[in-house]
């Protein structure tokens, strides 16, 4: 396989990237820092710029048979407008072109998270989330919706969820995949954003439940599953990735 990988300088795209190469695929490493991975062809890519995706995508000739979608911004004190447009924006934009260039049986591995789990819930925002374009007011969406740059995050991962679901049924006809991977917190750089937002007893006591925090090494291969032909028959799924997280939760919900 031929596979782009974006966010591949560091975490779990780079985890994926690296698992992909010694599984002996050809990867085409994004990232908007340099890469640095021997082995893959690398590129710099500003998810946050149209022009810069439709640049970067421009230089890539050859077939291409999955994209791994991994680059994103952390919640930080005043980047909600940013993050929506890096996470949501800029993503839904290069994933579309890479679409129209993906080989028959080609499949897309989107990186959610668990923070998106509640994303019916939020439906109807996270429906309005996905309708945004380059040309809107993002920020003004943030400022009359009162979202924050947790709250941006968040939301981010619902709308990809839900955009990921609702690519099940189109894509079939067009012999293409699309998966969403949701970890919950996983061992990378970016774990401290989130600390520094969110409360430092909840982080420790989710850890606590699940015996460990995540791991890249957690991710990788199941994100390389999904992009492999034995994973034809998984389309339109949100895989959650969060140590029984997510099942707890519910049977907590449910009086189990």
């Amino acid at each position: 396989m031929r596979v782009i990988v974006t966010g591949a300088a560091s975490g779990i795209g780079r985890a994926i990237a690296e698992r992909l190469l010694a599984d002996g695929h050809q990867v085409v490493a994004l990232d908007l820092r340099p890469v640095g991975l021997p082995g893959a062809e690398c590129h710099a890519l500003d998810q946050g710029d149209p022009a810069s995706i439709d640049r970067v995508l421009s230089a890539i000739a050859g077939p291409l048979d999955g994209l791994v979608n991994s680059a994103g911004l952390p919640p930080r004190p005043g980047n909600e407008a940013q993050l929506l447009r890096v996470n949501l924006l800029g993503l839904k934009h290069l994933t579309e072109a890479v679409l129209d260039r993906l080989t028959p049986g080609g499949a897309v591995v989107t990186i959610a998270s668990r923070a998106g789990h509640a994303w019916r819930e939020n439906l109807t925002q996270a429906r309005a989330a996905l309708a945004l374009g380059w040309h809107d007011d993002v920020a003004g969406f943030c400022a009359r919706e009162g979202i924050d740059a947790l709250r941006a995050y968040a939301l981010s991962k619902e709308a990809l969820i839900l955009w990921t679901r609702q690519s099940a049924a189109p894509l079939i006809a067009r012999d293409l995949r699309m998966n969403a991977l949701c970890p919950a917190a996983v061992e990378t750089p970016l774990l401290e954003d989130f600390a520094r937002l969110q409360s430092a007893e909840s982080i420790a006591r989710n850890a606590a439940r699940t015996a460990r925090r995540g791991r890249v090494a957690d991710i990788a291969p199941v994100a390389a599953f999904l992009l492999s032909p034995e994973s034809g028959w998984i389309k339109g799924e949100a895989l959650a990735l969060d140590g029984g997280l997510s099942a707890m939760a519910e049977c907590e919900a449910l009086g189990l």
